[in-house]
């Protein structure tokens, strides 16, 4: 009993911690996180927050770091192992099976999938990206019926409990640079049990559910669809059009993307304001190049701008400090957090 409340408490803390230093995180890799709508956010309810996905990790941690309460993440089987098995949970990570690990482990979902019914049950908050699989673009692809199944579900085992699909909208100016700005839109929460019926069979209701929220989550997106002049419009986005309010962006974006000028980067600016950090950007590189698409990009970027530029700098500012003193070491610590800074705000423009 003592280790138990001593495990939960240690977990507890742990999750409070990670949340409050990506929050104090986002203010230095963002440019800007705008959040739009949270007052939609139900209290006292089971809750599905329902996103599009597009930046891998990134997108849960952003999630977790600006709802009101702790939020459980269903996330890919292969990630977890006995090393990290404690923390993933201590930061609300769920594992879920698909068919590639194998199909005899594809029963471990009913396990998992009930207790996301009794979490839900009693006032908890999930977070699920029902697009079948990433998504390295702004639209949105059509959804799974997980979500949608998984609310119906817990209602109907907990018809006491209001349970909602919460729908959001992950905006990014920049895909996969830093320094660039979030809109994160909640939108107009969906009550499960204004969808329970005595005629309707299960299939017609989770379809009905998944085509509801299908359309709350396209108003919670600058550009929901593939429609004509699309490219164009997606070039328009950056920080200085995100700098206008998320609805007056999104109205306007079919008008303002017809206007969008040629952008040009200094490339050899850009490769000079690497020299101070040469070596971190080196290793950067080559994680970068492990990966066949750039769904992760922005994900490792942000694991590195929390962990490995502050490491590199710490060392560099040890040694400096021991081989030529202080001043010497404050000033290559200035110079390297400067020029990081200056790279990727213009890497973002």
């Amino acid at each position: 009993m003592v280790v138990n409340t001593v495990n939960h408490f240690a977990k507890s803390l742990c999750y409070i911690t990670i949340k409050n230093i990506c929050k104090i995180f986002n203010v230095l890799y963002f440019h800007r996180v705008v959040i739009y709508g949270k007052e939609n956010i139900p209290k006292h309810s089971g809750i599905i927050y329902c996103a599009n996905h597009c930046n891998g990790f990134l997108d849960a941690l952003l999630l977790g770091a600006y709802t009101p309460r702790k939020v459980i993440s269903l996330t890919r089987s292969d990630v977890f192992n006995k090393r990290f098995s404690w923390f993933l949970s201590a930061i609300g990570m769920l594992p879920i099976y698909r068919m590639r690990d194998g199909y005899e482990k594809l029963s471990k979902n009913h396990d998992v999938f009930a207790q996301c019914r009794a979490m839900l049950g009693h006032k908890a908050s999930i977070i699920m990206f029902p697009e079948a699989g990433q998504n390295l673009n702004r639209y949105l692809k059509p959804l799974s019926k997980g979500s949608s199944r998984l609310a119906l579900e817990s209602q109907k085992d907990y018809q006491s409990t209001n349970i909602y699909l919460q729908p959001v909208g992950l905006n990014y100016s920049h895909l996969s640079a830093p320094r660039g700005t979030v809109h994160l839109v909640f939108g107009k929460p969906i009550l499960i049990r204004g969808f329970l019926s005595e005629t309707p069979k299960t299939p017609i209701i989770i379809n009905e559910l998944k085509n509801t929220l299908t359309h709350e989550i396209k108003k919670c997106l600058w550009l929901p669809e593939i429609e004509e002049g699309f490219e164009h419009q997606w070039r328009f986005v950056d920080n200085q059009s995100a700098g206008a309010p998320f609805q007056q962006l999104k109205k306007e974006l079919p008008f303002l993307a017809k206007k969008t000028p040629p952008k040009m980067k200094s490339t050899l600016f850009i490769q000079l304001l690497e020299v101070p950090n040469w070596i971190v950007f080196q290793i950067l590189k080559k994680v970068l190049s492990f990966f066949n698409t750039q769904l992760f990009h922005n994900s490792m970027k942000y694991a590195f701008g929390a962990i490995i530029f502050p490491l590199y700098w710490v060392i560099m500012v040890l040694t400096l400090w021991f081989v030529t003193g202080l001043w010497m070491a404050l000033i290559f610590l200035i110079i390297c957090v400067g020029s990081l800074f200056l790279r990727q705000s213009l890497m973002a423009k």
